[in-house]
């Protein structure tokens, strides 16, 4: 036991800390050599008495990686705050990285194409400081020049640090920076790894193409929109890709918008934050009032699965195909096999536990963290709960929206001339988040610019 005589000043032992995390961080490790930490005033075992530390036989480390964090964050807010210009660019230089296609080997092609189907996408190297940084923000003198010189090595990061509740940015920094991530998102000789990342940090801090507006049922988003124009367009396909797929032919269309993406976290917030859920004018259909009670919720993914799996006991050859045309890992194929080696009493059992009868106030998947940034597709809606967020949206905001046709849709993405894909006659998986793709994951709107904004539709604001 020490006596409180015998412990430093705490101003002593901080600046002891926060030089091991630094020198840690520097080194890209969690563990430094007792023998390699130069402690002349006795402050280490100070540090093992508060628990701040632990030592492992010769290896010393913080009791949690956030502290070692904390501390590092704590003295590069100190040195950045102290810092001429040079040193500045010097300490921001420890969070920089590559974004540019031209700058990164191997590309996400050359990475797709050494994939199996069932692959996820390698993420770009990180730096090991990006907590750090996230942290320090919030501790310098002058926010504004540490976000500023951070956006110029990590745009992305430096965004993440601005959204941050407890930085405190002036207004014009603040819409330089979102300006600046959604160039960089929808930059296509950006890596497309990159331009997730700045969409990411666009969405934490707000992104300014979904303009906030306050309607009579409180805060709401106006979605960015794409001008339709009317006329005769060619659906449907002679490829039979779907059995259920119509063949070509003709259809007379009104002009009409359509959203420029797809429907994010942020915009639907809106709508559960008003109220959304519990309000029945925009449940207004005798089926869509069932559903919002809570009758029958569970149904639609039971009756999938038994289909499912009806058709996996009935024909091993589908079930490989099925397998290999969406790409299952492993673990799901194997998870298949189980459901299907279930008796029917045991798999009836899971589809009711895992797909039970309920009343939703927040879309199913509302609050998985690999769903759930705002800038994300909203995921785990049902038709209901979509048809509902149109009427609220039209409600707000005075204009009328809804549900596109399916002929809308199709001629929206293949235009007049009848296009094979948005953007033209030749897939390019670095164009779309699908499949084969390999990214496992919704991205952020807007960092696919070949697929949101054809050349033969134009921008509209209404």
């Amino acid at each position: 036991e020490r006596r409180g005589q015998d412990f430093p000043e705490r101003a002593a032992l901080e600046t002891f800390l926060t030089a091991l995390a630094e020198q840690m961080q520097g080194q890209a490790t969690t563990v430094l050599k007792q023998a390699s930490i130069t402690d002349p005033q006795g402050y280490l075992q100070t540090a093992l008495d508060c628990t701040l530390l632990t030592l492992e036989g010769d290896d010393v480390r913080f009791t949690h990686q956030l502290l070692q964090e904390y501390f590092a964050a704590r003295h590069l807010a100190e040195r950045f705050s102290a810092a001429t210009a040079e040193e500045s660019t010097a300490l921001t230089g420890l969070a920089s990285s590559v974004w540019r296609v031209a700058d990164i080997s191997p590309t996400v092609q050359q990475e797709l194409e050494k994939l199996p189907r069932s692959g996820t996408l390698p993420g770009l190297p990180t730096t090991g400081w990006e907590e750090t940084f996230t942290l320090a923000a919030a501790m310098t003198a002058d926010a504004d020049a540490f976000v500023r010189a951070l956006a110029k090595v990590n745009l992305p990061l430096a965004g993440r640090c601005a959204a941050q509740p407890d930085v405190s940015l002036s207004d014009d920094l603040r819409s330089d920076l979102q300006r600046q991530l959604v160039d960089r998102s929808r930059d296509i000789d950006t890596d497309l790894r990159a331009r997730i990342l700045a969409g990411d940090a666009l969405g934490r801090l707000g992104d300014p193409r979904f303009k906030v507006q306050q309607g009579p049922l409180g805060r709401y988003l106006l979605p960015p929109m794409i001008a339709i124009d009317g006329g005769t367009y060619t659906i449907g396909s002679d490829e039979k890709l779907e059995d259920d797929k119509a063949r070509w032919h003709d259809v007379q269309l009104a002009p009409f918008a359509l959203g420029q993406f797809p429907v994010t976290n942020a915009e639907f917030r809106c709508f559960i934050e008003s109220g959304g859920y519990d309000d029945p004018r925009w449940w207004d259909t005798p089926q869509a009032q069932r559903w919002q009670r809570g009758e029958g919720t569970g149904e639609g993914a039971r009756s999938a699965m038994r289909i499912a799996r009806d058709r996996f006991n009935n024909d091993a050859q589908f079930f490989i195909q099925f397998c290999e045309k969406h790409a299952w890992t492993e673990a799901e194929i194997q998870q298949g096999r189980d459901y299907c080696a279930m008796t029917d009493d045991v798999f009836e059992a899971m589809l009711k536990e895992r797909w039970p009868d309920q009343r939703f106030v927040q879309p199913r998947r509302w609050g998985d963290s690999g769903f759930d940034a705002p800038n994300q597709p909203v995921v785990g809606v049902c038709w209901f709960e979509a048809r509902a967020y149109c009427a609220w949206l039209s409600a707000q905001s005075v204009q009328c929206y809804r549900l596109p046709t399916e002929a809308e849709w199709e001629a929206a993405a293949s235009g007049k001339v009848g296009r094979r894909y948005p953007w033209g006659e030749t897939f390019d998986a670095t164009w779309c988040n699908t499949i084969e793709t390999r990214l496992r994951r919704t991205t952020p709107v807007g960092v696919f610019p070949e697929s949101d904004t054809p050349a033969s539709i134009s921008t509209s604001n209404s």
